[in-house]
């Protein structure tokens, strides 16, 4: 029997994203944003940002769903 390979990958930066974007195929833009809402969002230091990109999916007609955790 052969014995396994052990191959070391590179380190990845892990970042963490808490939406999906569902992007047409011809057009390449996003048609729909589903985000995942975090108490950060909603009451917390990330809501100015969060409420700047809501009101930019909307500007762009894009649909939005929002999902709150």
């Amino acid at each position: 029997a052969t014995a396994p390979r052990v191959i070391e990958l590179p380190a990845v930066e892990r970042t963490k994203h808490r939406y999906v974007q569902v992007i047409d195929r011809e057009s390449r833009t996003v048609v729909t944003a589903i985000e995942l809402l975090s108490p950060a969002n909603k009451a917390g230091d990330d809501r100015e940002a969060y409420l700047l990109k809501r009101k930019e999916y909307i500007a762009e007609r894009v649909s939005l769903v929002e999902i709150d955790l």
